[in-house]
Parts: structure tokens; C-alpha cells; sequence
């Protein structure tokens, strides 16, 4: 609501819980299932539903630039959080980022999905997963948001004036890109 944020503590009892077993919930969602990613978690939720995202009205890269927005606010409030909490990876997953990123943004325009606006397509890039389609399987999911977080870090870095309001206000997401 407007003055309350109500957490599932369930959500973070620790990857190897037992209960999680039970539910038969996969591993990769379970990696983040620890109380250590808890905050960041709770601070996405929170952005998420104050900045809310026109899925109706929007691309793949719209929504990366999105989820970008989302994890640079996460940035500045929390400057000392390690990256894999804020995007709720393990550090592997991290370094795979990093380390392939080149092949990752080839891929996407190679494929041309970043204009797409087909959820089924979006989803592929965005939503939760054990590794991103089209990416070998000890890829994360969600790489979509990991590379939304490097065109929004890039586009404040040349932008230093921009506030973050003003950042989460800016819908052209093609501008963000370019600049």
C-alpha cells in the first residue's frame, strides 16, 4: 500500500531449505532464496510499484531499460551492496555477465528482439529462468535486466545532471539507448 510493504519471509529461509525441496521449487530460483537478499528485493518491489512499467505499450528494450532503472536506483541507495544482490544472482552468474557481455548484446541484435514487443519473445530475456534462451546453460536468466542495468550505469555516467526521478520519467527508452 501507500505506507506499508509487506515481505514474505518465506521467500528467504536459504537456498538449501528443506521446505523448498518439498514444494519442488528448481534450484534456480531457490539460489536467491536467502535472508541476504531480502533489502534489495524488497526495494525492487517498492520501485516496481511506485514506477509502474505500461507492459501493453512496450518493447524488450523498453522493459530492459526498465528493470536498468530499477537496479541503478539500487545503486545509489545502496552503493556498498555487492551486484549479485541487487539483481538476486550468484557471483558466477555475475562474472558470466561480464564476462559476456559482447556476445550477449550481439546476440540480441543479431536475433533482432530488441524492438520486439511479443511477450511470449520478451519473456525469453526478462523473466525468470535457469539460463536465458539462445544462452548456454550456465547463463542466468533475466539477462534482459543485467543489460538494461549497463545502458542505464552508461546513460547517468554522460548524464550526470539527470536525477533519478527524472530518469524513472523518461519513457523513450531508444533515447536512453543512444545517448
Amino acid at each position: 500500500t501507500d505506507s506499508i510493504l509487506g515481505i514474505g519471509l518465506d521467500m528467504y529461509l536459504g537456498s538449501n531449505s528443506k521446505f523448498y525441496k518439498m514444494l519442488g521449487l528448481p534450484q534456480y530460483k531457490t539460489l536467491s532464496m536467502s535472508r541476504e537478499y531480502l533489502v534489495a528485493d524488497a526495494m525492487k518491489g517498492w520501485l516496481t510499484s511506485d514506477y509502474i512499467l505500461n507492459e501493453t505499450k512496450s518493447n524488450l528494450l523498453t522493459q530492459m531499460v526498465y528493470y536498468g532503472k530499477v537496479l541503478f536506483a539500487l545503486d545509489l541507495i545502496f552503493p556498498e551492496m555487492e551486484e549479485r544482490l541487487k539483481i538476486g544472482y550468484t557471483s558466477e552468474q555475475v562474472q558470466w555477465c561480464k564476462n559476456n557481455e559482447g556476445e550477449m548484446w550481439a546476440f540480441y541484435v543479431d536475433e533482432e528482439v530488441l524492438f520486439s514487443s511479443s511477450h511470449m519473445e520478451i519473456i525469453k530475456y526478462i523473466g525468470e529462468g535457469p539460463f536465458t534462451r539462445g544462452f548456454p546453460e550456465n547463463s542466468p536468466g533475466r539477462t534482459g535486466w543485467w543489460l538494461g542495468w549497463q545502458i542505464v550505469k552508461s546513460y547517468m555516467r554522460s548524464h550526470d545532471n539527470v536525477t533519478l526521478e527524472q530518469l524513472f520519467l523518461e519513457e523513450n527508452a531508444q533515447k536512453i539507448l543512444t545517448q
